[in-house]
């Protein structure tokens, strides 16, 4: 379960951006969230799943406008 759980979140990650890049920031946190409060996650694999977001976010930013 946790595998399939980590492969989806990671699929969302990877998927085209067909839009906001702050709305897929959130939706991936939420994601998160829901798999922390789930417990199919813990802390440590929680805050790897954020900072991933994060950098995606930064990332994309950065390339939205260059």
């Amino acid at each position: 379960m946790k595998n399939t759980a980590m492969a989806d979140w990671r699929l969302m990650l990877s998927r085209p951006l067909n839009g906001d890049i702050e709305k897929r920031y959130d939706e991936l946190i939420s994601s998160a969230d829901n798999l922390l409060a789930r417990g199919i996650i813990d802390c440590s694999e929680w805050r790897e799943l954020v900072r991933t977001a994060g950098s995606y976010l930064v990332g994309s930013s950065r390339n939205q406008f260059h």
